[in-house]
């Protein structure tokens, strides 16, 4: 008891070296609390130099006397600090694990998951991971939920991840209730999703809120638009630093929805949540210093957010920092570099239609068709015909596309240029320009039924 006294006042050395030789005092006299606090000295140097070979020694005598954190470091000990150490390091923290050792049971879970001082065991590792959770860890009902939910190590299961994420929620965590909202908007159960968002966000939970301003602002979730409640829950988060919130709360500010507008106001938030590397933020402040919104016009502030954004994964913004490239804007003009981040752009709009359908943009498109004309015309690269054509096909395949690049295609096609002439091919890429409302093909088209050129026109 002394020596726990000294160890909690223990802001200078004497304390501690004091607290050190009461527990070795007590500890020399075989009780079993004192050895294991002994231990603890030794293991991390507290009022004695550091000796891990000691520590091992006071763990192993208040274990075989039953002390079950001693149990879990002696375990710990052989694993990490002796040879061939496994099976009595393994065997130290199964007995403190079945007493009801949470560390122990983390331990072993981790070190089997991991193969860390033990062969790599995924069944062992479940086993230790749902006695955990199935005792009530919180820890541990979690991890469980990431398992099912991402189809780690088992197969995945939305059932099972709500469940484990519940018991979780149901204890008061609010990241497992935010977890469990996610889940349940997933699979449509939009009533469930926005109870769980909402107690979340009532006890503080910033992507909560974040979540409900979204739902709000666009009118999601079942909710109908409604800016003055999203400006609230915005306000929320942005009061506690988060950048998402506040580059939420500066929209609001810079449209004047849910608020009065004020442009000074929504430039300090995007600068604010521009720090914290927040990419709406920075793509907002790359504009604002572009068009002089709430804030001195400066283009090579404009570029150097441009930059940022683009660096953090904006699409828009990888656009705009390679025409600022292209054309010299508040950057030294380099074509090197412009081809390089339209390629970025336009490589990205490429996976992005590859792994979800319906995701395009005008940006993606319009990336792909400048590297096409840089691989056509060797703007930064070197000149590469069928690299010209795969993008100008791309471009002109991405629904962001408004019919530039199929116009092009169609004159490719209708001269011979890099693909061997076809008027069939031509007449087909004509129209879908002139569907896409480009002005150009529609002209063309027109002349062709006026003319009475093409027997495809005629059938």
């Amino acid at each position: 008891l002394i020596g726990f006294k000294y160890e909690k006042n223990n802001d200078d050395e004497l304390n501690k070296e004091k607290a050190f030789c009461w527990y070795k005092k007590s500890a020399d006299q075989g009780f079993a609390p004192a050895q294991y606090k002994l231990g603890v000295c030794y293991k991390n140097g507290v009022g004695t130099e550091k000796d891990i070979v000691k520590a091992g020694q006071a763990f192993y005598n208040a274990a075989q006397q039953g002390n079950v954190l001693a149990e879990y470091n002696l375990g710990v000990y052989y694993l990490e600090n002796v040879d061939e150490g496994q099976d009595k390091g393994i065997d130290w923290l199964e007995r403190a694990s079945n007493s009801g050792c949470e560390d122990a049971q983390m331990y072993l879970y981790r070190a089997y998951l991991e193969g860390k001082g033990m062969p790599k065991d995924i069944v062992e590792a479940r086993k230790w991971l749902e006695k955990m959770a199935n005792d009530g860890n919180v820890i541990a009902q979690k991890e469980l939920g990431v398992w099912y939910k991402d189809g780690i190590n088992v197969f995945k299961n939305e059932n099972e991840a709500i469940k484990w994420y519940l018991r979780a929620a149901e204890q008061d965590d609010v990241i497992a209730m935010v977890e469990v909202a996610s889940i349940y908007e997933l699979i449509g159960n939009i009533d469930k999703a926005f109870d769980w968002y909402k107690k979340a966000a009532d006890k503080g939970n910033a992507n909560a809120q974040n979540r409900l301003g979204t739902a709000y602002y666009l009118g999601t979730m079942g909710l109908g638009i409604n800016f003055e409640e999203a400006f609230k829950w915005f306000g929320y988060s942005a009061k506690q630093e988060d950048p998402y919130g506040q580059a939420q709360l500066g929209k609001c500010y810079l449209e004047g929805k849910g608020v009065d507008k004020n442009v000074e106001k929504a430039f300090k938030l995007f600068l604010n949540a521009a720090e914290k590397e927040n990419i709406l933020a920075e793509l907002e402040l790359a504009e604002c210093y572009k068009k002089g919104i709430g804030v001195s016009q400066n283009i090579e502030e404009s570029a150097k957010w441009y930059l940022c954004a683009a660096k953090h994964g904006s699409m828009i913004a990888q656009v705009e920092i390679a025409r600022c490239y292209e054309g010299g804007i508040g950057v030294e003009q380099s074509e090197e570099k412009a081809f390089e981040w339209y390629l970025k752009a336009a490589e990205e709009e490429y996976e992005n239609i590859n792994r979800h359908k319906s995701l395009y943009s005008e940006n993606g498109a319009y990336a792909q068709f400048k590297v096409g004309k840089y691989f056509r015309d060797g703007i930064g690269i070197f000149k590469n015909q069928n690299e010209s054509i795969k993008w100008f096909l791309r471009s002109a395949n991405s629904w962001g596309d408004k019919g530039e690049a199929k116009y092009y295609m169609f004159e490719c096609y209708a001269e011979g240029k890099y693909v061997n002439k076809d008027e069939h091919e031509a007449l087909k890429w004509l129209n879908k320009a002139a569907e896409m409302g480009y002005a150009k093909a529609q002209c063309y088209l027109a002349i062709l039924y006026v003319r009475d050129r093409c027997e495809y026109i005629n059938k």
